[in-house]
């Protein structure tokens, strides 16, 4: 392996890793989450609803992505281009995804902190 390619799957990897913590964070964390708005009641915010609608999807994400970078590492020639834009691809989802599960532990707490004035 050229040092290239070494640098290419190290990169890609690390956006893997980042989007895997993600999703086993979204796991671990889904059902205290879900226990603690029980117990306050009222409606959720969008963001939260729709958490609990697809966290569990969350994992083909890194698939998907998971397969694009073994494409990339794959081909003895991949362009840059190709790379650039599976790499950035790659952050933005793992990024989104945090976004997403931070909003959505967050956005219920700070509506009950204002109400609570």
């Amino acid at each position: 392996m050229t040092r290239d390619r070494i640098a290419t799957a190290i990169y890609l990897g690390a956006a893997l890793l980042w989007q895997a913590y993600v999703v086993v964070t979204a796991y671990r964390n889904a059902a205290t989450l879900r226990t603690l708005l029980a117990g306050i009641g009222g409606r959720l915010p969008a963001v939260t609803h729709n958490y609990f609608a697809t966290y569990r999807y969350w994992p083909l994400v890194t698939l998907v992505f998971l397969v694009l970078s073994a494409d990339v590492l794959r081909r003895p020639k991949a362009s840059r281009l190709y790379f650039a834009v599976v790499l950035a691809a790659s952050v933005l989802a793992a990024l989104f995804l945090q976004a997403w599960l931070n909003e959505a532990w967050f956005r219920p707490l700070f509506v009950i902190l204002r109400e609570i004035g």
